[in-house]
């Protein structure tokens, strides 16, 4: 898993999942072996700039035939939040996902943040280990 936060486009994102992406995927197989593992490799990158115009604020990538738009394989994915289109488009948090995405853009105020630790325990949980690392 490769987990990043953007809050500045350099014009190469595409390149740079596509690089991490695979390089996860290739150290996961051992040499000797076959690639019959399950494995799997997954990108997830928060953006505080919107990549793509169209579409949803949380786009998935994967390997696809061009031809007919059949998925050849879910080993390698990439996850791009769009945080720009996140504020846009979500107008009250109403998943746990959603609860996430809101809490990692450390946008919101106290009232908001006590919503999200009732939604999901595990937010409040991360936010106080959170807190006891900066102090």
């Amino acid at each position: 898993m490769d987990i990043e936060m953007q809050n500045r486009n350099w014009y190469n994102l595409i390149e740079r999942l596509e690089t991490n992406v695979s390089a996860l995927y290739h150290e996961a197989h051992p040499k000797g072996e076959g690639y019959s593992k399950n494995i799997k490799a997954k990108a997830i990158v928060f953006l505080d700039y919107n990549e793509f115009r169209d579409g949803p604020y949380h786009e998935i990538g994967r390997v696809v035939r061009m031809s007919n738009k059949e998925e050849m394989s879910d080993d390698m994915e990439y996850h791009i939040i769009q945080m720009p289109k996140f504020y846009e488009q979500v107008k009250e948090i109403k998943t746990k996902k959603e609860a996430w995405i809101a809490y990692l853009s450390n946008q919101l105020n106290e009232n908001q943040l006590e919503v999200l630790f009732e939604m999901d325990k595990n937010i409040r949980d991360i936010d106080e280990l959170a807190k006891e690392i900066i102090e």
